[in-house]
């Protein structure tokens, strides 16, 4: 499941691609690459120049006018950024020393993360269970995700609380029960401080559209 906000919002590059973009063999290249998974990726130097240059690549022959027949148009796009995928997962120099270095820990961390979010709230619980300090793990999951370990479990509690509420037939007490809050209220200021709604006006909006 992918979470995002107002991709208006954004001040980037934006892009949007379907599995099928991607040929069989590229896929199984990703899918075996554990760095495939990272959220993000902070590039310096040569790897910054490779990475920009594929975009402007990709963003011109996106938008300019081609007079290719459609199947060698999206050939074209779809070489081009299965390479530019190819590329970020397989960096050479600092970023990939630095990203393997933590890339066990946030991968261990993720992992309990998806399976405790409902009742484990506490960083250092989670430090504990994986055999990592907690500036171990604060380390790993910025560098991976860009955000502390405390946000990513937050993070984790309040997509669950959007499905729930987005697609459930549970009441606002029960959806807090399940992720793990003594009480309603709890719950409420909760989500309502991470999303800046109520839970409830957050299901009114969503069943509204």
């Amino acid at each position: 499941m992918q979470q995002w906000g107002r991709i208006q919002d954004f001040e980037a590059t934006v892009v949007l691609f379907t599995p099928s973009s991607l040929d069989a063999v590229s896929q199984q290249l990703l899918d075996g690459n554990a760095r495939s998974r990272q959220a993000a990726w902070q590039l310096s130097g040569e790897n910054l120049e490779t990475i920009s240059t594929g975009m402007k690549h990709l963003n011109l022959n996106y938008g300019c006018p081609d007079t290719s027949a459609p199947v060698v148009r999206a050939a074209i796009l779809r070489h081009t950024l299965t390479a530019i995928l190819l590329k970020l997962t397989h960096l050479g120099g600092q970023e990939q020393s630095s990203v393997l270095a933590h890339n066990d820990v946030f991968e261990r961390f993720h992992a309990v993360v998806e399976r405790d979010f409902a009742t484990v709230r506490s960083v250092s619980e989670y430090a504990n269970k994986i055999g990592y300090s907690e500036k171990t793990v604060l380390r790993a999951t910025r560098a991976a995700a860009g955000m502390t370990a405390k946000q990513y479990i937050d993070q984790r509690v309040v997509l669950e609380a959007k499905r729930l509420l987005s697609f459930g037939t549970d009441t606002v007490t029960q959806v807090a029960s399940k992720l793990g809050f003594d009480d309603s209220a709890n719950f409420t200021k909760f989500f309502a401080t991470r999303v800046g709604v109520s839970p409830l006006t957050f299901r009114q909006d969503v069943r509204a559209r």
